[in-house]
C-alpha cells in the first residue's frame, strides 16, 4: 500500500521550487517554515504559557538575577565580555599552588577561596546582566540580549538545581 501525497527524492529534482531539504526556494509557499528568527520562537512560546509578552523594559531586565552568571562565573564572563571573573579564578588557582606542601595554609586557602568564589557569584547574579548588556549593546538589538541571558539563566537553573539534588542525596545516603 503506497500512500499517493509522499514525496520521493525524485520529486524535489523535478520540482525547482524545492531544495533538496524539501524546503522551498521561496516562490512558492509550504506549511512548514522553519523559525528562522530564535527570538520570536521564544517570545510565541512565553506568550502560549504566560499569555503575555516577556519583559523588554530594559531597566527591568537589567536589575534581574542572572543564574548563567551565578552557576557559570568564568565562561559566562568570558562569553559576555566579563573577565575580572577569569582574574579572580587565576589568583585563586595562584594561591592555591603557593599553599602546595604547607598544611597549615591548606585549610586558610579553601576558606578564603570558599568566599571568594561565593561573593564573585552573587555580584554576578546581581550585576550580571547591566554588566553584560554594557558589552553585548554595540553588537545585538535589546530583544535578542534577552533571549541570550534567558538561555544562560536556564541553564543556570539546571545546574543549580542538580548540584542542590546531589547535594541533597549525598547527605540522605
Amino acid at each position: 500500500m503506497e500512500i499517493e501525497d509522499e514525496k520521493t527524492s525524485t520529486d524535489y529534482v523535478n520540482n525547482p521550487d524545492m531544495n533538496v531539504n524539501g524546503f522551498t526556494n521561496g516562490n512558492e509557499t509550504t506549511d512548514f517554515e522553519p523559525h528562522l528568527n530564535e527570538v520570536d520562537f521564544f517570545t510565541e512560546k512565553i506568550i502560549e504559557k504566560y499569555g503575555k509578552e516577556p519583559e523588554t523594559d530594559e531597566s527591568v531586565v537589567l536589575k534581574k538575577w542572572n543564574w548563567g552568571a551565578f552557576a557559570f562565573p568564568v565562561i559566562w564572563g568570558l562569553c559576555n565580555g566579563v573577565v575580572w571573573p577569569l582574574a579572580f579564578g587565576f589568583l585563586l588557582l595562584w594561591l592555591k599552588i603557593i599553599t602546595i606542601g604547607n598544611a597549615d595554609m591548606v585549610g586558610i586557602y579553601d576558606l578564603i577561596a570558599l568566599v571568594v568564589a561565593i561573593v564573585i557569584r552573587i555580584i554576578l547574579g546581581i550585576k550580571g546582566n547591566r554588566k553584560a548588556w554594557e558589552y553585548h549593546k554595540d553588537t545585538m538589538d535589546f530583544s535578542k540580549f534577552v533571549s541570550l541571558q534567558r538561555k544562560w539563566n536556564i541553564a543556570g537553573v539546571i545546574f543549580v538545581a542538580l548540584l542542590v539534588i546531589a547535594f541533597l542525596t549525598r547527605i540522605g545516603s
